[in-house]
């Protein structure tokens, strides 16, 4: 018989670079877009290739 062992492996909920206040002021710039009526647009750069980017 398995036996599952449980991982004891404790997950951070904030990084630990992370500025509060510059934080805090992009959400109010965020908020502050949105009334205005604007649309946000979120962009993955995850698929994009590093060759194709100029130096």
């Amino acid at each position: 018989m398995w036996a599952i062992q449980e991982s004891v492996v404790k997950k951070a909920l904030k990084h630990p670079k992370a500025d509060e206040s510059l934080r805090i002021e992009f959400k109010a710039k965020m908020e502050k877009y949105k009334s205005e009526g604007n649309s946000m647009v979120y962009i993955d750069e995850s698929e994009f290739s590093h060759e194709s980017t100029p130096h």
